[in-house]
């Protein structure tokens, strides 16, 4: 992910990260992991499968972690509600697996939780739309 560039680029240039403070102050704790092992062929996988990837955009949000993603597209893009795929045998997201696990789904709404919390995402804010009838309207709200 976007996390994984700066340890990446220290790795590469052999620089150690301050840890939490630089020339008197305070630093956020550095995310993500080096994928240079990877790159250099001395690794076959970047993260291990367990682990958790989440992202939120325009009121859409997503947990991906293995083979499984959830991912929530509200109104009136989406279902409007939490859906759930297999990547490793549906790469193009077309099978909604959510009533046919829902312990799976709900292990992952766990995972966005603790997502939310430990990035500070402010969840449901009213969305703007930009366009509407191919018109700029800047400032309307979808409901």
């Amino acid at each position: 992910t976007v996390m994984d560039l700066l340890p990446t680029l220290l790795d590469y240039l052999n620089i150690q990260h301050p840890e939490t403070e630089y020339k008197g102050r305070q630093l956020v704790p550095l995310r993500g992991r080096s994928i240079l092992p990877y790159l250099q062929n001395q690794q076959d996988h970047i993260h291990q499968q367990d682990h958790i990837t989440g992202w939120e955009l325009f009121g859409q949000k997503a947990l991906r972690k293995g083979d499984w993603k959830a991912l929530f597209i509200p109104a009136p893009n989406g279902p409007n509600r939490w859906q759930l795929y297999n990547l490793k045998h549906d790469k193009g997201e077309v099978e909604d697996l959510s009533k046919q696990y829902p312990d799976k789904l709900k292990e992952l709404l766990d995972d966005w939780a603790d997502y939310v919390r430990e990035n500070g995402v402010i969840e449901n804010v009213p969305q703007r739309r930009l366009l509407q009838n191919d018109k700029l309207q800047p400032f309307e709200t979808i409901e």
